[in-house]
């Protein structure tokens, strides 16, 4: 629980959180257009041992193309049972095996569940869920895994048996499910974080239950961090892609004003939190004090270089110069081009809405279109 002026650092429920799953919502607006392709996430992300950015794309779509939507697509509370499921086999083995044998009244209490008249309806709905688990693929192009990255496609559960010797009172029965492997790599290596998951249950709106998962891992690099308004809602937290920016806005401030209530994001003004760079909509957040930021007492990590070798000036730009290199201008037009035909949506939308306003926000699209394109070649 939060207290004014103290760090939340004495949990006592944790639960673990698979890092790459973390960085995309899994639910998303399924048309009838996408039902059977499924439904794709992308972002831009950093890394440190290369030195550039690097685009990656997820894909969550059905096993099988003729599964109606409803049989496949996650939704909100099909994320809080895998959720679950992960809570359970870490207290179980520590993902030191595969397999996981469970009775399904136990996760029904994990998820919170309470003795009423809804039990059987409600244990109903988490068999549906982890039926859509097993009935779906993820597959990602760059899969982080230690400090490699690598290609992936899995299910994040096989189902084994249901539970058997379910008549009343029988305390026997178990599920037997089967996680991916790398799912399971991540959580016996380091490629996992812990979160309060006494507080996720305590958070009513889905968007905020999303959004915590979220800025609690961001939160372990530093204390104030700042994403495209649009970029965040679709890519991050699964809203609707068809609505615009003042849309996003009005669903994603109630679950912030949640977050600010029970500490994890520092109170400000929504002017600030909700504001504008270079003429395009951002939302920014500040780490509150009972986030992870806080959580051993250190106000943010410092960034270590990843070179520690001394360097001139001189020979600082030579090395700039040498990983970057100046490119001709048919060399840009030919990379925007197959940007333009072949990149992520999301920049390419963006790099069509800012084209006649020119300014800072469109040249940062037309270069993250062109980086994207020599990353591309450089892999083909």
């Amino acid at each position: 629980m939060y207290v004014d002026g103290g760090i939340a650092s004495n949990w006592r429920n944790f639960a673990y959180d698979e890092l790459n799953l973390c960085e995309i919502p899994l639910v998303g607006s399924v048309t009838q257009s996408t039902s059977s392709s499924g439904i794709c996430f992308s972002d831009s992300v950093r890394d440190a041992s290369l030195g550039k950015r690097i685009n990656r794309t997820y894909l969550v779509r059905p096993l099988d193309r003729n599964l109606p939507a409803r049989d496949w697509a996650p939704t909100w509370k099909d994320v809080d049972v895998l959720l679950a499921l992960l809570k359970l086999k870490y207290e179980s083995d520590k993902f030191k095996k595969s397999t996981l044998g469970f009775r399904l009244v136990d996760l029904w209490r994990t998820l919170g569940g309470t003795e009423t008249k809804n039990r059987q309806r409600e244990i109903q709905r988490i068999r549906r869920s982890i039926q859509k688990w097993s009935r779906l693929s993820i597959d990602c192009d760059l899969w982080r895994y230690g400090d490699a990255w690598k290609t992936v496609q899995f299910a994040p559960l096989k189902l084994i048996q249901w539970e058997v010797n379910t008549r009343r009172g029988c305390q026997n029965g178990l599920t037997w499910l089967l996680f991916a492997g790398e799912i399971c790599e991540s959580f016996r290596g380091t490629y996992k974080r812990s979160f309060d998951w006494d507080l996720y249950l305590t958070l009513k709106s889905p968007a905020a239950r999303r959004l915590y998962r979220f800025l609690e891992k961001r939160f372990f690099c530093r204390k104030r961090l700042a994403f495209p308004l649009e970029y965040l809602c679709r890519e991050k937290i699964g809203l609707n892609r068809n609505y615009p920016a003042r849309k996003y806005k009005h669903q994603l401030k109630p679950a912030v004003e949640e977050l600010v209530m029970h500490g994890i994001v520092e109170t400000a003004p929504m002017s600030y939190v909700f504001g504008k760079n270079a003429g395009e909509p951002v939302v920014r957040f500040n780490a509150g004090p009972a986030s992870r930021a806080w959580a051993d007492g250190k106000k943010g990590r410092k960034r270590v270089a990843t070179r520690t070798a001394k360097r001139t000036p001189n020979s600082q730009q030579t090395s700039r110069r040498r990983i970057k290199p100046v490119l001709s201008n048919h060399q840009l037009e030919s990379n925007l081009g197959l940007a333009l035909e072949r990149g992520p949506v999301l920049l390419r939308e963006g790099y069509a809405r800012t084209k006649n306003a020119g300014g800072a926000a469109f040249e940062q699209y037309q270069r993250l279109l062109v980086e994207w394109a020599m990353q591309t070649k450089e892999v083909g």
